[in-house]
């Protein structure tokens, strides 16, 4: 769950400092069952939740400092100005989601082009680039 990792100088691989390092947890492998008692498992916890259910788990907990940092999540959270963010972040992916696949749709139109251009039946065509044969056929 927790890999450790020092920054080393590249080319004689010295250690720049035993002061500082980096701390990657794998939220992923948390365990499902936490120790209430293990602060760090708690708010590592807190930090992967993705559903309600999951706050509510941590708050089942009863441990004082985290019913406070839930208490602070659904303030923030709840806010009109956090919301239109949210929603704009989900416009925002979904533009890039219909962006790549027009892109994608066009650069299999242009590649059925160039093949009818070489000759290629329009049934290998659509095999090969997924398009209907009635698209290939008004590319000509």
């Amino acid at each position: 769950m927790l890999s450790e990792f020092a920054i080393l100088e590249k080319t004689r691989h010295e250690l720049l400092t035993d002061k500082f390092e980096l701390d990657f947890y794998e939220l992923g492998k948390l365990p499902d069952e936490i120790d209430k008692n293990d602060m760090m498992q708690v708010w590592l916890k807190l930090i992967g939740a993705k559903t309600e259910e999951d706050v509510l788990a941590i708050e089942r907990l009863e441990v004082e400092e985290m019913t406070q940092a839930v208490s602070a999540y659904r303030q923030i959270t709840g806010s009109q100005e956090y919301q239109e963010l949210e929603r704009m972040r989900d416009k925002a992916r979904h533009d890039e989601a219909q962006a790549l696949g027009n892109a994608r749709r066009q650069a299999l139109r242009e590649t059925a082009k160039r093949l009818l251009a070489l000759g290629n039946p329009v049934d290998k065509i659509s095999a090969v680039t997924e398009l209907s044969c009635e698209e290939i056929e008004s590319l000509k």
